[in-house]
């Protein structure tokens, strides 16, 4: 019984660790959303402000450049800000800008990317915009026409290179793409809610980039690796599920990096409208999950065999109560049946009981007063009737 009360306890609490699990995932996945969301929101508004100056404006680069500079002044949070605009589709004036001033490169173009170094906000000219695969962070939003967040990349401003992402919107005219706006945002951003995520004693969380590359992970080395080249390359159809739908799923599986069975865990989140999913996975392994369950087990046999063997000693010490009694009724039963009716009954404190045993005792010693009350009663009518000398019926009924 105790076996099968801790086994299913044991279930109920696997299930209940199973839970536990996916909460601290969704947990973590919540709180990248948030921060995806918020970068959003900062993008989108920072792109709905460029677009009505440049339709109003008669100055449009001046005051583009105060409102990009403002956002950094204001927002910590956002390491940098940036606008790139088709040929001549700001104000048709390219021409007059070569090379003018740090937000313009050689052709003209409106291209400022302003940044944060330390306390310090700088400027300078946008780089690689119209390279088809290392400016996705222009391109994503221009071929598409749509909001568009890059995967991880490392970007060079001041000389020195960030590991940062991408969102950018685009600015459309007439339908087509004119020019898009974009911040960056650092991915230590990101790796902080990995490094401080735990899932019980030994688990952790990483997240994957829309194109399955790892972007955050506790093992730095881990990152900007694609998940089909570690441990996971056999899961291609839960990534794909989790990158291209944004579903979740759950699995268990073995990891070669940690050489154990683990459960799995991944979230599929989409940073605004971007059509782009990450992954926010959670990775425990198998015996930290049933860790708990055996400890019960373990907690419910050591409290069940407890419980019997205290119920069989309290069993035994009142069962010795009870009968310690029984030896001298079974004595006051032998004289009584011998006839032998002058002996001394065990002293009674009197008090109520329910015990069968007492009252069986109590019963045989009123007997036993009635019948030597019978006898004195046939010795007095003996001796008045008959002459009998006192205690002749009791010598006669000893025989």
């Amino acid at each position: 019984m105790v076996i099968i009360l801790g086994t299913s306890a044991s279930a109920e609490t696997n299930d209940i660790t199973s839970r536990l699990i996916e909460a601290r995932v969704n947990e973590f996945a919540n709180e990248f959303q948030r921060l995806g969301d918020y970068n959003y929101a900062t993008a989108s508004t920072l792109q709905s402000t460029v677009d009505q100056l440049q339709k109003t404006s008669m100055s449009p680069r001046t005051r583009i450049i105060e409102v990009m500079r403002n956002v950094l002044e204001t927002d910590e949070s956002i390491f940098a800000v940036w606008t790139a605009w088709e040929p001549n589709a700001l104000d048709g004036a390219d021409a007059d800008y070569v090379n003018a001033d740090e937000y313009h490169d050689g052709t003209g173009r409106f291209v400022p990317y302003i940044y944060r170094s330390g306390n310090s906000i700088y400027a300078e000219s946008l780089t690689g915009y119209d390279d088809p695969v290392n400016g996705l962070f222009y391109q994503g939003a221009r071929n598409s026409g749509r909001p568009y967040v890059t995967d991880p990349y490392v970007y060079s401003s001041g000389g020195i290179s960030t590991d940062i992402y991408s969102i950018a919107i685009p600015i459309l005219r007439d339908g087509a793409v004119a020019g898009a706006v974009g911040i960056d945002v650092l991915l230590d951003d990101v790796v902080k809610i990995v490094n401080e995520a735990s899932i019980l004693d030994d688990g952790y969380i990483f997240i994957l980039s829309p194109n399955g590359s790892i972007a955050a992970h506790r093992d730095r080395s881990m990152i900007y690796q694609h998940y089909s080249q570690t441990w996971m390359r056999s899961l291609t159809g839960e990534m794909a599920t989790m990158l291209n739908n944004g579903d979740s799923f759950a699995i268990n599986t073995y990891s070669d990096i940690i050489s154990s069975d683990v459960s799995l865990l991944g979230n599929g989140i989409l940073i605004g409208a971007t059509d782009r999913n990450w992954g926010v996975l959670g990775v425990v392994p198998s015996a930290t999950v049933n860790a708990s369950s055996l400890s019960l087990i373990i907690t419910v046999a050591v409290v069940g065999v407890a419980a019997v063997l205290f119920v069989g000693i309290v069993t035994f010490i009142l069962v010795g109560i009870c009968l310690k009694k029984l030896p001298g009724l079974t004595a006051m039963a032998e004289n009584i049946a011998d006839g032998k009716l002058n002996f001394n009954t065990e002293a009674d404190d009197g008090l109520p009981t329910k015990n069968e045993i007492t009252l069986l005792q109590r019963s045989f010693g009123h007997v036993v007063g009635v019948i030597n009350n019978l006898v004195d009663d046939l010795n007095q009518i003996g001796k008045s009737k008959r002459g009998l000398t006192p205690g002749s019926l009791t010598a006669l009924t000893a025989k």
